[in-house]
């Protein structure tokens, strides 16, 4: 069989590209996240497709009132249950990884329900969850957004 369906593959197009698994499309946007730092502390926030992760992280922070001073990270399950990290600028050719300005948040499979973890201050360990809550909004947005606040952010620099 294998030999036959390689002279006929060519041949009948459902088969030209049985095996490949296709590239998630770009997302233009605006994404709605909402983020959360702890109980009863959290963030909604709107940002367009075409922004790097590098400026979803400046707004998260940003909306907690952190300082942005320290590296980050990215990460969620792939479509196979794989682990991927996205890392600060400074910090991705250590780990052999993409970089946050490189990478756009419409790049991500990014689907409603679905979780990115951001941990920022790798001694601190300021850890964010990020739940995506819609995709591809109708409206349009040019910067990103703090649509609604809950909670109280701690205190970045505790006990200092």
């Amino acid at each position: 069989f294998e030999s036959w369906s390689r002279t006929i593959r060519p041949h009948i197009e459902g088969w030209r590209k049985d095996l490949e698994i296709p590239e998630p499309p770009f997302q233009p946007g605006p994404h709605l996240f909402k983020v959360s730092l702890g109980a009863g502390c959290w963030r909604r926030i709107a940002i367009g497709g075409d922004a790097s992760l590098e400026e979803l992280a400046a707004a998260i922070l940003d909306a907690f009132s952190f300082d942005p001073d320290h590296l980050y990270r990215f990460s969620y399950k792939d479509r196979f249950g794989r682990s991927v990290e996205i890392h600060h600028p400074y910090s991705a050719g250590d780990f052999d990884s993409a970089s946050t300005a490189e990478v756009t948040v419409g790049d991500l499979p990014l689907h409603q329900g679905m979780c990115i973890g951001f941990l920022f201050d790798f001694g601190d360990q300021w850890d964010f969850d990020i739940q995506t809550e819609n995709v591809n909004v109708d409206s349009m947005i040019g910067k990103p957004q703090v649509l609604e606040r809950h909670g109280e952010a701690p205190e970045q620099y505790r006990g200092w």
